[in-house]
């Protein structure tokens, strides 16, 4: 089995990077759950993650919260 990433650069409506977002990963076939913060421009990067089927949420005070799943 291998390892992976999942990386993304978050967006506002008016396709400007949005900074600071709080970012959480999620595993479906176990409890594991990782954090991350948006950078200055948007990006983050989750790195050495398993396969497997994951959710995202996105989050900034102010905003509605996003959920993708695979």
């Amino acid at each position: 089995m291998g390892l992976g990433q999942i990386k993304g650069t978050v967006m506002a409506p008016d396709n400007h990077p949005l900074p600071g977002v709080s970012i959480y990963l999620s595993e479906k076939n176990n409890e594991k759950q990782y954090t991350l913060v948006s950078n200055e421009h948007g990006n983050y990067c989750f790195k050495g993650l398993p396969t497997g089927n994951y959710t995202l949420t996105y989050t900034l005070e102010g905003l509605n919260t996003v959920v993708r799943k695979d």
